[in-house]
């Protein structure tokens, strides 16, 4: 296996014109041919089909080096991976021009791109790889960072993953997995920091001698990076577009022409973060698209490049929505960038509400206050032009969180809901859909327990946005607490004597004004008990009182609010009987009353336990999230549960044995866990265990039928997405799962099967559809209806489910 050198000629090599080109894509021979080996046609030879060609490094683009492009009359200009499709007749045109090499991760090829110059991590990093994915070559550009080629399975994505190598703290230590056509690496050219060739010490392997790798062995392998890696702080995948709602990517364009205006462009940013903007500004200002240009056009003018070879507005004209990025990330990097010309409060700070806060006195309860007359004639006619424009609903996180209201989280002890209120908190701050709800809206957080010291609540904040893969800065910059134990007791409504009148908290403006100019959209107050003093938590009258505080609270401030209260205890074989109950919260119905929205997070039943196959061990672990209220949204019939995991606020997860080791340091570091919620797939677990308890065969394909609709995320999915999770899930290999799939699904809506799951009546089939790369199966489905009675575990009543608004 002859390693391919890159002659530094290439670099040299003359200008094809466009003309020529064409005419070599067309069969003629080239005006200039090189006398020089073809590296192309070798790795052509080699098996490799994916080719395209690569600027190099002289190109005179942003990211010359590492960027696919072609070569025309003007000079190089850049193209995207997927727009290539090599040909026999492309691989002399592309060495005429004297490009580099690239490899398209298409067709199952990908990479293992280690990016780190700490010789001992990038070594650790290689040897992992090698031990769980097996053999490769490696390639070094800038050694020690290194690639290693696999062949991946057809449907992986890309994922990265970063950790502190304690080289720059500001540029830390990468992994990432290269897969899906739009990645690419390179093969064979000249490194474009060192200006010597690209090096393979073990030699290209042939196509067909590359180790081919599961997705079981992928994940395995960055869970080892996860343990061994220091300061292993994030791990990201790539996204489905289509499945982002535009809406959320929108800004404010006055807001958005400041942090443009903010930003600088001095070189601190490449190629990618210049397209990636172009992005944002599609997302984030999608109505007015000559704005949009124009902030674009201005900031890359800022770079300050005399002959730019790329067209700011061709790059810009050239994006296609869905967009991925949009507003917040423009305003993150002006905040971090701009030097304090854009800051957090210009983000979010909104005078106006500010200066009704400063002008709202505390409403007394005292009977004997006066109030000016009411012009109830004036406020009960109707308005046409409100009547005609009726605002959407201002959603936080899924339905259950919602500016300027009020949210009741109810649940036993036993189930952490402190720590579910925490995660629910970051995934607002950070735009993550951590608890498996949608993020409608981000921005800063305030979390206050009145019985926790600050360092628990940090241990519990660490652990779930290091197991979560969170970005730690963002976390410091978005997220805000309060402990009642350690610094100040929050109380919003009071009687000081027995008997006496109940009066508004003395910190409750303070504490408005806090919120509004620190631009927080969400508050998690723990728990309602401590939320007062000297009131009576079964009487009606005191806790209306303590929700009219908390109500003008919210709209006052326009958070939405989780608050965070107790049910009566439920444990045994029917703890979860109490799931999505409204009455389920402690003390008085009022407390009920004065909410608009309300959960529940209950403990796995010790039946339904044992008809899912867990040990009691485990199954302590489990709890659920259930929708018990909803006056402004639709109750959801599903189900979402969590599994509780033991987590050290480094992130890692802390095995259950380690708690009874006769290790004395093991037992100690054990003892330093949070308990983290993540989710889990009951759908999955119902089913295999349906398909474990049966001997039946109807029983069991029923039950992998159910599972297999559940999967699907829209009304027609393609087999081949369907069978890679099916497959991945039910441990069954690509074929066996489009078997299982063809096996399940008849063709044609005339045959269609009915599926009763998660709440709904499904009509099942598959259709072969032609679509851009031919013919395909697609799995389509159609909604009968929502049934009746719900999926309940262990005895939970129909109603708990079975409304739609409450």
């Amino acid at each position: 296996m002859s390693n391919l050198a890159h002659s530094a000629d290439a670099e040299k090599a003359s200008v094809v014109p466009f003309g020529d080109y064409v005419a070599q894509k067309k069969g003629a021979a080239s005006p200039r041919p090189s006398s020089r080996p073809n590296p192309f046609r070798q790795l052509w030879d080699r098996g490799y089909r994916g080719l395209l060609p690569v600027v190099p490094p002289t190109g005179g683009i942003r990211s010359a080096g590492k960027r696919p492009g072609v070569l025309g009359p003007s000079g190089w200009s850049g193209r995207s991976a997927a727009s290539f499709n090599a040909t026999v007749e492309d691989l002399d045109v592309w060495h005429g021009w004297g490009a580099s090499v690239g490899v398209r991760c298409w067709n199952g090829i990908g990479g293992i791109d280690i990016d780190t110059t700490n010789p001992i991590l990038a070594g650790r990093a290689r040897e992992l790889a090698i031990n769980i994915l097996g053999p490769a070559p490696v390639r070094y550009g800038r050694e020690p960072k290194g690639l290693l080629p696999y062949l991946m399975p057809l449907d992986i994505g890309y994922r990265q993953a970063r950790f502190d190598d304690g080289v720059d703290p500001k540029k830390p230590g990468l992994v990432e997995l290269l897969a899906g056509e739009t990645k690419m690496f390179v093969a064979q050219g000249i490194h474009p920091g060192t200006g010597k060739p690209y090096t393979w010490p073990e030699g290209i392997w042939d196509y067909s001698a590359l180790t081919r790798v599961t997705h079981e062995q992928l994940d395995a392998y960055f869970a080892a990076l996860a343990s061994e890696m220091p300061g292993w702080r994030s791990l990201t995948s790539s996204v489905d577009r289509a499945m982002i709602d535009q809406q959320t990517l929108r800004g404010d364009p006055d807001r958005i022409r400041r942090a443009m205006s903010a930003l600088p462009n001095d070189g601190r940013f490449g190629y990618p973060e210049w397209v990636n903007m172009a992005i944002a500004l599609h997302g984030a200002l999608p109505d007015d698209e000559a704005l949009a240009l124009e902030l674009f056009e201005d900031w890359t003018d800022k770079a300050g490049i005399p002959d730019p070879t790329e067209d700011a507005a061709r790059v810009f004209r050239s994006v296609q929505g869905p967009f991925s990025l949009g507003a917040s990330m423009i305003e993150d990097y002006a905040t971090k960038h701009s030097s304090g010309a854009f800051t957090v409060a210009d983000r979010y700070f909104d005078a106006a509400a500010v200066e009704r806060a400063a002008r709202s006195a505390p409403v007394e309860a005292a009977a004997t206050s006066r109030h000016p007359p009411f012009d109830f004639a004036a406020a009960a006619r109707l308005d046409r032009a409100r009547m005609e424009a009726i605002p959407e609903r201002a959603f936080v996180l899924g339905s259950r969180f919602q500016a300027g209201t009020l949210t009741l989280g109810a649940g036993p002890a036993g189930v952490s809901k402190s720590t579910f209120a925490i995660k629910s908190a970051l995934a607002i701050a950070t735009g993550k859909p951590l608890t498996g709800e949608t993020v409608a809206k981000s921005g800063p957080v305030l979390i206050y327990n009145s019985e926790d010291p600050r360092d628990e609540m940090l241990r519990r904040l660490m652990a779930t946005a290091r197991l979560d893969g969170l970005d730690i800065d963002l976390v410091q910059e978005r997220v805000r607490i309060l402990s009642g134990y350690d610094d100040r007791r929050l109380v919003f409504a009071e009687r000081r004597d027995k008997g006496g009148p109940i009066r508004p908290g003395q910190d409750t403006d303070d504490l408005a004004r806090f919120v509004a100019a620190e631009g927080i959209v969400h508050v998690a107050l723990d728990p309602l008990v401590a939320l007062h003093r000297g009131l009576d938590e079964n009487a009606a009258a005191d806790m209306e009182a303590l929700g009219d505080q908390l109500r003008q609270f919210a709209s006052r401030t326009g958070v939405s609010v989780d608050l965070i209260h107790h049910t009566a205890k439920a444990r045994g074989a029917q703890a979860d009987a109490n799931a999505g109950q409204a009455d389920a919260a402690r003390g008085s119905g009022a407390v009920m009353g004065f909410v608009r929205s309300a959960y529940t997070l209950m403990p796995m039943g010790a039946n339904f336990a044992r008809d899912l196959g867990l040990d009691a061990g485990r199954a302590a672990q489990m709890v659920r999230l259930d929708d018990s209220k909803r006056n402004y949204a639709r109750r959801s019939a599903r189900e979402l549960w969590f599994e509780i995991l033991s987590v050290l606020p480094t992130g890692e997860v802390v095995s259950p044995g380690d708690f009874d080791s006769h290790d004395e340091e093991v037992r100690r570091r054990a003892s330093t866990s949070a308990g983290v919620h993540v989710l889990f797939d009951i759908r999955r677990q119902r089913a295999l265990a349906a398909i474990a308890n049966s001997e039946s065969e109807d029983v069991q394909q029923s039950a992998r039928l159910q599972y297999l609709v559940a999967l699907m995320d829209g009304d027609a999915v393609p087999r081949a997405t369907l069978a890679a999770s099916y497959g991945f899930a039910m441990k069954l290999g690509g074929t066996q799962a489009r078997t299982h799939i063809d096996g399940m699904v008849p063709v044609g809506a005339m045959k269609a099967v009915e599926v009763e799951t998660e709440g709904y009546a499904w009509s099942v089939w598959r259709e072969e559809r032609r679509g851009g790369k031919g013919k395909q199966w697609v799995i389509l489905r159609k909604r009968l209806g929502q049934v009746v009675r719900s999926e309940e575990p262990s005895g939970a009543s129909d109603e708990a489910n079975g409304g739609v608004f409450d």
